[in-house]
């Protein structure tokens, strides 16, 4: 059975609980501002070493934010024309300066089903 999709936890890192709670409303709002855009564009590097723009918008799937994380599912693997997105790439995009844990809990297949 081919992983499509992935889903992973993901909490912005804070040395203190305190902090946290400031820190993790930021994270929320700028990550529903990134994803409520209608283009993610992303610039990767070609197999040629050339830069290359890639929307992302199509390889992001459901998302909540609960437990002060954020459960997202990204598109993984080869197979289909929806480009694979790294959750490293995205929290980049969110928040380049700040340092994530990020926790993959489980591949889904195409119809979303855990494998």
């Amino acid at each position: 059975m081919e992983a499509y999709w992935a889903e992973y936890k993901i909490i912005p890192y804070s040395k203190s609980y305190q902090d946290y709670k400031e820190l993790f409303e930021k994270f929320k709002t700028d990550t529903e501002k990134i994803l409520s855009m209608p283009e993610i564009l992303i610039t990767k590097k070609t197999k040629k070493k050339q830069d290359k723009i890639v929307d992302f918008k199509n390889s992001i799937g459901a998302y909540q934010f609960k437990d002060d994380a954020l459960y997202i599912h990204l598109k993984v693997g080869q197979a289909s024309e929806i480009p694979a997105l790294r959750a490293d790439d995205l929290m980049k995009l969110i928040n380049a300066d700040q340092i994530f844990e990020i926790t993959r809990i489980h591949f889904l297949n195409e119809k979303l089903n855990i494998i």
